[in-house]
């Protein structure tokens, strides 16, 4: 259980869209990034540190900043996990530099779109199994909510095949294939290392 939850996890992470506000004009490197997680997180430590050293009836209106250091610090730890699976593509591909930079901004902009078709099918899913209001839903409701889930898989395959269109002009076969093979086996390695 413990690692089918970091699995989700991580594909979230990978997939995420960074803050509003947080402007990323190249792909960083895994030292890059790492150094900006250690600066959001030292930001975070301040604020919360802030947070706590005022009173009781103040901490409220401070919180809205704590959160938002929290969630810079979210990104940056998407934006390290993101850069460790380029290097670990381009690594098992064997991709040179400009075959990288060329790859990978297509790549990141197909996982964005795929994390937009899931993120919306699964808010709709969870909106309806949450169901605060304790109210009878209808079976339409769940089966639209399927059909939800499964209209996003078949998007999903829709732009798979498209961006692969768009990457086999930009890598050769073979290391498009191993590619492909290299990130079923990042994620297996990345349950392995939980």
């Amino acid at each position: 259980m413990k690692k089918s939850l970091l699995s989700a996890l991580v594909f979230c992470l990978w997939v995420s869209m960074p803050l509003s506000g947080v402007a990323q004009e190249h792909l960083l490197t895994v030292a890059e990034a790492e150094t900006q997680l250690k600066a959001a997180q030292e930001e975070y430590k301040k604020e919360k540190a802030a947070v706590q050293a005022l009173p009781k009836n103040k901490q409220e209106e401070a919180r809205k900043t704590l959160r938002e250091a929290g969630r810079k610090v979210g990104y940056c730890k998407v934006e390290v996990f993101k850069a460790g699976k380029r290097d670990f593509l381009r690594e098992q591909a064997g991709l040179s530099e400009q075959e990288a930079a060329r790859f990978f901004p297509l790549y990141e902009e197909l996982q964005t779109a795929i994390f937009k078709l899931h993120d919306d099918a699964q808010r709709t899913v969870k909106r309806l199994l949450r169901n605060k209001d304790n109210r009878k839903i209808p079976d339409a409701e769940y089966l639209a909510a399927v059909r939800k889930r499964l209209d996003a898989t078949a998007e999903e395959a829709r732009l798979q095949s498209e961006y692969f269109e768009k990457f086999k002009r930009i890598l050769p076969a073979e290391k498009l294939l191993r590619i492909y093979d290299a990130e079923s086996r990042f994620s297996f390695e990345m349950m392995l290392w939980a």
